[in-house]
């Protein structure tokens, strides 16, 4: 059964910003802006239209901030892959240019800020693409592992589970999460992007997790017992330069 879904819109400053309304089984009242500017609800089928509206209405200024953000990250946004001489991608917050060069067997290898691209002469866009795709996931996983016994380390003193599952993918809202019930955690690869101080400190808000569930006083506590600066250290992972991913 597809989700209900209604459209409208609302005034936020000087401007009328529509918005769709998402019925889905959530608990909480979900917002965010697409990149088109239009703002996206997701609430139960029990919550009044008229009380989301109520809710978008007090958020008005955060829903203007991501619109404004979004306008910024329009114009930082890296032009899309060829996997060609010269583009850029970006590992652990240092922006590294791509050689492609002509070879067997085929494989990337990192020289200071080049990254080396060897592939057949007959290697296509796709192909290419594949080559590189293999090469940023292996190094997200080498580097998230690592920070993640880093991270063991750091939290020696408390009770966390054994055999912790350590996954990678590509998630668009976040830069990790944690399941504490099944001893999963999981990395965004655009947090491979980010300076290795953003990583550690990401890593370590997980794995604080299994032992607190939530976002709540201890939870911050136990971070900050570890990480004394945390929220200073994470704060350039809300600017727009970090908003916008060279490696896609």
């Amino acid at each position: 059964m597809e989700n209900a879904v209604v459209r409208g819109s609302i005034r936020c400053g000087e401007i009328q910003m529509p918005y769709l309304l998402v019925r889905k089984p959530v608990k909480n009242i979900n917002i965010h802006v697409r990149t088109d500017g239009t703002a996206v609800v997701s609430a139960a089928e029990w919550v009044p239209a008229a009380e989301v509206e109520h809710i978008l209405q007090k958020k008005s200024r955060f829903l203007l901030s991501a619109r404004e953000r979004i306008k910024q990250c329009a114009v930082l946004q890296p032009p899309v892959h060829q996997y060609e001489s010269g583009e850029q991608f970006r590992v652990l917050g240092q922006m590294l240019t791509l050689q492609v060069q002509t070879g067997f067997p085929a494989s990337v290898q990192r020289q200071g800020a080049a990254l080396f691209l060897r592939v057949p002469a007959e290697s296509t866009a796709k192909k290419r693409k594949a080559q590189m795709d293999r090469w940023l996931r292996d190094t997200c996983q080498a580097i998230f592992t690592q920070a993640a016994l880093q991270a063991q380390d750091l939290l020696a003193d408390r009770c966390l589970p054994q055999n912790i599952t350590l996954r990678v993918r590509r998630m668009i809202s976040r830069w990790g999460s944690c399941i504490p019930t099944k001893h999963v955690v999981t990395f965004s690869t655009h947090l491979l992007e980010t300076p290795a101080f953003c990583v550690q400190a990401v890593v370590l808000h997980e794995y604080v997790h299994f032992l607190h569930p939530d976002h709540s006083r201890a939870f911050y506590a136990e971070l900050e017992r570890v990480i004394p600066d945390y929220r200073q250290q994470t704060q350039l992972l809300k600017s727009p330069a970090y908003a916008v991913f060279y490696n896609e």
